[in-house]
C-alpha cells in the first residue's frame, strides 16, 4: 500500500458542524436572550417608577385612574412592544403614614369632611409593588426549564415615595 499524506487545508471543514453548533446554539441565542431581558428589567423598572410617581402625584382616591392613565400611554407609545410582555401587573398601592403604618379607609372622591381631611393629611407615603413577567425573545430546546433562557421570567419591583398630592387643595 501507498503511504498518501493528506493535504491539511481541507480539515477546517469538517470542523465547521460542531463549531456553528457551539457558537449559534450554545453562545449566540442565549446571549440574544440574556440581552432582551436586560432590556425588558430596564423597562419593567421604568414602568414601575411611571406608575409609583403617577400615584404620588394624584390624590390617593384616584390611585386606580392614574394606573390606568400609565398603562394606556404605556400601550400606545414606548419600548414596550419591543420586548415580550406576558403580564403586566400593580400588585399592590399602600399609603403609609409619618410612621409607617397603613392608612386605611382612605376617603372618597369629593369627600370634604373633617375625618376625609384628618384622613388625607395623614398620608406621608405611598408604597407600590408592581410585576412585569417578560417571556425569552428565542426559545431555546435545551433551556427550557431556565428562566430567562427558555421560560418567561417575572421582575417584581417595590419602593416607596413621598406622596405629593393629598387632595388638601
Amino acid at each position: 500500500m501507498k503511504n498518501v499524506r493528506r493535504k491539511p487545508e481541507g480539515s477546517a471543514i469538517t470542523e465547521m458542524g460542531p463549531a456553528l453548533f457551539i457558537l449559534l446554539i450554545l453562545i449566540f441565542f442565549p446571549m440574544m436572550n440574556l440581552i432582551q431581558i436586560g432590556a425588558a428589567y430596564a423597562l419593567a423598572n421604568t414602568y414601575h417608577q411611571y406608575i409609583s410617581r403617577e400615584i404620588a402625584f394624584k390624590r390617593p382616591e384616584l390611585s386606580s385612574a392614574a394606573i390606568s392613565k400609565v398603562n394606556t400611554e404605556v400601550d400606545a407609545n414606548s419600548l414596550f412592544q419591543f420586548v415580550r410582555i406576558v403580564g403586566r401587573t400593580v400588585d399592590s398601592v399602600q399609603f403609609l403614614d409619618k410612621n409607617g403604618a397603613v392608612v386605611s379607609g382612605l376617603p372618597a372622591a369629593g369627600d370634604t369632611s373633617d375625618a376625609a381631611r384628618a384622613t388625607r393629611n395623614s398620608i406621608a407615603q405611598v408604597r407600590v409593588q408592581t410585576t412585569m413577567t417578560v417571556s425569552p425573545y428565542i426559545t431555546i430546546p435545551f433551556f427550557a426549564s431556565i428562566p430567562g433562557l427558555g421560560a418567561p421570567v417575572p421582575f417584581r419591583v417595590s419602593s416607596d415615595r413621598p406622596q405629593d398630592e393629598k387632595g388638601l387643595n
